[in-house]
């Protein structure tokens, strides 16, 4: 759920769509389960409203509304290490900023292990938003023909992640693909399927 946008920003909303997931879609058979339960990943989990209050206070209130059963496992998005409180596991979207994949995904999971949560790490073939985001504010990671998905695969598999997230799939806009491409044929998809045999013969 993307709780940044103006469908999920208030408290009432967010509790409103997990209750639509849980009723309409998580009993599926290719849901995402996690021990059994079905997962429901959170984006810009800091975005949500607190009313004058705190943020872990807030997403705990919605937790207990909207799931007070804990039928399914939270996952967020960011590095918000609080909220490590209420969610069952955290990933970060993006590596593409970091001169050190690896201690940065290191770091990441200590963080969330020291709240004994599950860990996700994050990986992706590069990055590139100078075609909607003109200098300064665009930003590119460079490629380099699978080097820097190598590169955070390493560094998944080094941190021991229990998953991995790949970003992404076709977010063109951002120049994070992983499908076939005219550019790059079907080589990121071929990369990532090797890379995950690896990751899951560890």
């Amino acid at each position: 759920m993307e709780t940044d946008k103006p469908t999920f920003g208030n408290a009432e909303n967010i509790v409103a769509g997990v209750r639509y997931l849980k009723e309409r879609y998580t009993g599926a058979g290719n849901w995402l389960r996690y021990n059994g339960r079905p997962v429901v990943m959170f984006w810009r989990p800091d975005a949500l409203p607190t009313d004058g209050g705190s943020l872990v206070d807030a997403w705990r209130a919605v937790r207990d509304a909207a799931d007070p059963n804990g039928e399914l496992a939270w996952v967020m998005e960011g590095l918000s290490w609080d909220l490590l409180d209420v969610f069952d596991g955290q990933f970060g979207y993006s590596l593409a900023w970091s001169p050190n994949p690896a201690n940065t995904t290191a770091s990441w999971a200590s963080r969330v292990r020291a709240k004994g949560k599950l860990f996700i790490a994050t990986v992706m073939p590069g990055y590139d938003d100078t075609r909607v985001r003109p200098a300064p504010e665009g930003f590119s990671r460079d490629r380099g023909d699978g080097a820097f998905l190598a590169s955070t695969w390493q560094a998944a598999i080094r941190a021991g992640a229990e998953w991995v997230n790949v970003t992404s799939f076709n977010e063109w806009i951002e120049g994070s693909q992983i499908e076939p491409s005219a550019a790059y044929g079907d080589l990121y998809l071929r990369l990532n399927r090797e890379w995950s045999d690896r990751f899951k013969g560890r």
